[in-house]
């Protein structure tokens, strides 16, 4: 059964986990546990946010480099340009789904470990005092990693839809109205339409 824990207090925290202040040998050592299995869960979880992040890092620089490779291609030498757009269009169309993924990943792990500070900052009381919760100076360079990673993400992912929008007006200058022109709407119109399922996929 999952608990919201901004649904309740202290004493009803300490209550599910069964602490009582008039049993403190065995109380004391529960404590302990749980402040450490929260110290565990926590670093954890920074530990896969920063790989996740890395491994999302590998995936768009590679996707960058393939679109920036497509790029430097002789349009003029190509039989057929049709085939040369679609690659262009999947290549961008991976760019937005791993730059969305990134950003949800991003705020799914930032929420489990916010969670595991949430343990923290009630467990701690008990056993080491209010060390994590008290900082030297809030208001001095007050930059959260996490967060900047989370904007840099966002920004990622605004690049790759100002490259498709960039793609689409370009492309279809280029190709005017033709049987080709028509061929390459229809494949535009399933790749977005597919684009699109797979945010609604992400975001529920």
């Amino acid at each position: 059964i999952e608990i919201i824990m901004n649904s309740i207090n202290e004493k009803e925290y300490n209550r599910l986990f069964e602490l009582n202040r008039d049993k403190p040998q065995g109380e004391i050592y529960k404590y302990n546990e749980a402040l450490n299995r929260a110290w565990k869960n926590r670093d954890f979880e920074i530990e896969m946010y920063w790989k996740r992040a890395t491994y999302f890092w590998v995936f768009l620089a590679t996707t960058f480099a393939g679109y920036f490779a497509l790029l430097t291609v002789d349009m003029d030498k190509v039989e057929n340009k049709i085939d040369i757009y679609l690659l262009e269009l999947i290549i961008i169309c991976l760019g937005i789904c791993f730059s969305l993924s990134w950003v949800l990943v991003n705020r799914g792990s930032k929420k489990w470990q916010e969670n595991w500070e949430a343990h923290i900052d009630i467990l701690e009381n008990k056993v080491t005092g209010p060390i994590y919760k008290i900082v030297r100076d809030k208001k001095r360079y007050n930059y959260s990693v996490s967060k900047i990673n989370e904007l840099v993400s966002c920004f990622v992912l605004v690049i790759w839809f100002v490259l498709l929008v960039y793609f689409l007006l370009r492309r279809w200058s280029l190709l005017g109205f033709t049987a080709d022109s028509l061929m390459f709407t229809i494949m535009v119109s399933i790749i977005l339409l597919a684009i699109i399922a797979f945010s609604f996929l992400l975001l529920k």
